[in-house]
């Protein structure tokens, strides 16, 4: 699949048929999304506008979530550890406006905000960079991926 607008190319749809685990060991960079996770993201957004007619700050947090789990997982594939990092800032910054009353949704926004500029910023500079747009900011990826999977003599694949 094709998104020439946007600069996509490669973009996978991900069916229980080409891959069972929701993983497909191939070399598969780019735009990705399985069924559970177009399920997930509707249901999500459900429940959001259903959160927000009851408390507004609820159906926003699970709202800014879902935008990032979209963000992290299918647009810029975002290692585990960069993911749970902004988790851990945004959780944190969020329970103490929930529970203290401070610092305030601005600033937990603002912060969560400039955690995601971090976390992309520092995913697209890895030599594993595979998410959108990976031709043009991580042109040599094809090579880093095929050296990190390489069959051994033993007949395994390094990584």
């Amino acid at each position: 699949m094709s998104f020439g607008i946007l600069g996509w190319r490669g973009a996978t749809i991900v069916t229980r048929a080409n891959d069972t685990w929701g993983v497909n060991q191939g070399f598969n960079p780019g735009f990705r999304l399985s069924a559970l996770d177009a399920v997930v993201l509707v249901v999500g957004v459900i429940v959001a506008f259903a959160l927000i007619m009851v408390a507004w700050c609820a159906g926003f947090v699970v709202g800014f979530v879902l935008g990032h789990f979209f963000l992290f997982c299918h647009v810029l594939r975002v290692s585990r550890a960069l993911e749970l990092a902004w988790a851990g800032i945004f959780a944190t910054f969020a329970a103490a406006t929930l529970t203290l009353d401070a610092p305030g949704w601005p600033v937990t926004v603002s912060v969560s905000l400039i955690a995601t500029w971090i976390v992309a910023a520092v995913e697209m500079r890895k030599p594993s960079y595979h998410g959108v747009g990976w031709q043009s900011i991580n042109p040599g990826l094809l090579g880093w991926w095929k050296a990190c999977h390489r069959e051994r003599p033993d007949g395994s694949q390094g990584h």
